[in-house]
């Protein structure tokens, strides 16, 4: 199952959660240390770009992706504990999900790849307002374990 759609971050950040899942948790450093953090069930990702539309993909599949294609700049994993489907949040008035696409009711891993990155821009954007930043996540079936900082981007600039 593929989705693929836009998100509106806002402060460099946007959100996705189990259904039914509690509302952002408190937020603490540790939050934005990798730029993927969850409680097991809310999950806060972090942007380049402050706010504007930030193309984002959505794969469930049914085992372990391989490495990450060269292409992507910075790639982290985490896990969701057992729950509802997965909601993809952008910023709303309602806080209604943009999307919700089914994932397996058990624990699983959440695999979050960017691209388009580029370092020293203002609030992510070229001179122009415009940013080729672009995120993908990867969804499988899996036991819960640590978060895993597969690729890092060291230019964030916050």
């Amino acid at each position: 199952m593929t989705w693929s759609g836009a998100v509106e971050p806002d402060y460099f950040q946007f959100y996705a959660r189990r259904e039914g899942a509690d509302w952002l948790p408190k937020v603490t450093e540790e939050v934005y240390r990798d730029r993927l953090w969850t409680d097991g069930a809310f999950v806060v990702i972090s942007t380049v770009r402050k706010f504007g539309t930030t193309p984002i993909s959505v794969d469930v599949v049914a085992g372990p992706p391989g490495p990450p294609d060269d292409k992507w700049q910075h790639v982290v994993e985490v896990s969701l504990e057992a729950g509802g489907r997965l909601e993809i949040l952008s910023w709303s008035d309602d806080r209604e999900p943009l999307a919700i696409p089914d994932v397996p009711a058990g624990p699983v891993r959440l695999r979050v790849h960017w691209a388009g990155l580029v370092p020293g821009r203002f609030e992510g954007l070229d001179d122009d307002g415009n940013s080729d930043e672009h995120i993908a996540f990867v969804v499988w079936p899996a036991p819960v374990t640590s978060p895993s900082v597969l690729r890092e981007w060291g230019s964030w600039s916050w």
